[in-house]
């Protein structure tokens, strides 16, 4: 989760938004066969907190530099990459896309991944796209799968498989960012109960065919598999911003 969306952190658990993007990354890795995690670039940790819902076996951190200071249970939150540890699973949800050298935050990031795990990446799709909320949140650029792919590989990264998230909202975003005007703000919004339980349904269906949808969506995945080995991983220091 950004820092700077306008929703509190307890009211984007059950936001279709997040309960989407959760649900295709739920189907994108074997969560019951994963001792560990970090959500790296985690904001407020809305990512951890439905993980560990999900899987209280799973041993989580979750890092920001600007973000939670404080444990939450479980949770064990750091705003300093000399206090984590290698994992199973790293989670980079909507971050590289803050930061002006992505290729140098997925070599970071992949160094605290142990041998034979993976990456999760998610950021937004296409240019086209681009509107008042990217300037809001502080976004560099919007990607597609050839210009994600190719981060990731520069990155010393191994592209999995890579797929577009959100296809069924893809026009009515172009539309609707075409039509307003381009102010600085967010797009994310509450929902009425009613509307989120559908959109909540829509995602999961959405999410469930993801995997074959090379063609667009408002969101590109990434699994990756990590190339280098976890050489001391709390000698970097963060490229973002």
């Amino acid at each position: 989760m950004d820092l700077k969306e306008n929703l509190p952190p307890h009211a984007c658990l059950g936001h279709w938004y997040y309960q989407s993007k959760f649900s295709c990354l739920l189907r994108s890795l074997d969560w019951q066969q994963t001792s560990s995690c970090l959500d790296y670039g985690c904001g407020h940790g809305v990512f951890s907190r439905l993980l560990h819902a999900a899987f209280p076996h799973l041993q989580i951190q979750a890092y920001d530099p600007q973000g939670a200071r404080t444990p939450d249970g479980p949770i064990r939150f750091a705003n300093s990459v000399e206090d984590l540890r290698p994992c199973e699973t790293v989670l980079l949800m909507d971050v590289i896309e803050h930061c002006p050298d992505p290729v140098a935050v997925l070599r970071q990031a992949s160094e605290f991944v142990l041998p034979g795990g993976r990456l999760f990446v998610t950021v937004p799709a296409f240019e086209a796209l681009w509107s008042g909320h990217d300037e809001f949140l502080g976004h560099y650029r919007r990607y597609t799968l050839a210009s994600l792919e190719a981060e990731a590989r520069a990155a010393g990264c191994e592209v999995l498989r890579s797929h577009y998230l959100f296809a069924h909202l893809l026009a009515p975003a172009w539309v609707m960012r075409k039509l307003r005007r381009k102010a600085a703000r967010s797009d994310l919004q509450p929902a009425g109960a009613a509307l989120n339980a559908l959109l909540c349904w829509m995602g999961r269906l959405d999410a469930a065919w993801a995997p074959k949808n090379r063609l667009g969506g408002l969101t590109v995945t990434a699994v990756l598999l990590s190339r280098q080995p976890p050489e001391n991983p709390h000698l970097a220091t963060h490229p973002c911003p």
